[in-house]
């Protein structure tokens, strides 16, 4: 429940021109089969399950969404910027770290079907504003999210640790 599907659900049953595609597997899977159904959204919908052709997905997708409730620093954001797409999702934890409203995609309350829609819409409907976004989320993922800035990163952590534990004993 975490992950907020159940408001993106909400939200593909405002936009009739859009199919949507979810990845991955989890307890609530059922219950949102049974809630596209509900909304008359089964047709436009579609449950993937697991897979392990993430990029290959990403690559046919024209946009990327998350509205989960609440995340760390959640690596399908990262994995979406760094394939160039354009993404909407909620303003919340480590998601805000990693795009910048309006400028590497767009951010909208966590909770809001309706303001989940209106972003997916009008990044839809405005493909000059879903490039330039997806564009400036592919070089943000490359300058600051590669694995060899965050092994720097976490190299240097470590080496102020040391530091500190060095000079902590001889003080």
């Amino acid at each position: 429940s975490q992950k907020g599907h159940k408001h993106l659900l909400d939200a593909a049953a405002m936009l009739p021109e859009a199919i949507f595609v979810v990845a991955g597997d989890g307890p609530e899977r059922n219950d949102l089969e049974k809630r596209t159904r509900e909304l008359g959204i089964e047709m436009r919908v579609r449950f993937l399950g697991n897979r392990q052709d993430v990029p290959k997905l990403l690559a046919t997708c024209d946009l990327f969404v998350l509205p989960s409730l609440y995340e760390g620093l959640p690596i399908s954001v990262l994995e979406a910027m760094a394939a160039g797409k354009p993404i909407v999702a909620t303003d919340i934890g480590g998601t805000k770290e990693a795009i910048i409203n309006q400028e590497t995609g767009l951010l909208v309350p966590p909770g809001s079907a309706q303001e989940l829609a209106g972003a997916i819409k009008r990044m839809l409907s405005d493909p000059k504003l879903a490039s330039r976004l997806g564009a400036a989320g592919k070089e943000r993922a490359k300058r600051m999210f590669s694995s060899d800035v965050m092994a720097r990163e976490v190299g240097l952590v470590y080496e102020g640790l040391l530091q500190a534990t060095t000079f902590g004993s001889h003080v």
